[in-house]
């Protein structure tokens, strides 16, 4: 999973979705960690609106968006 998650990150910064600096190999970590997360979270009974929620903020660390640009 992290090798996919890795290539698709690297064809995203080489293609200028990320910025040129963006780590494929760290994000694509983070990206892994984040849907562990909503798994373990899902199965503990986590209403869907909060993980949704976490899954934005996880979309949005990796794309290096921050909360104030939404």
């Amino acid at each position: 999973l992290d090798a996919a998650f890795e290539a698709r990150i690297r064809f995203a910064r080489d293609h200028g979705e990320l910025k040129p600096e963006a780590d494929p190999a760290a994000l694509a970590k983070i990206a892994s960690a984040v849907m562990h997360t909503l798994a373990i979270r899902s199965r503990a009974g986590e209403p869907r609106a909060a993980l949704e929620a976490a899954a934005e903020a996880g979309v949005n660390l990796i794309c290096g968006v921050s909360s104030s640009d939404g």
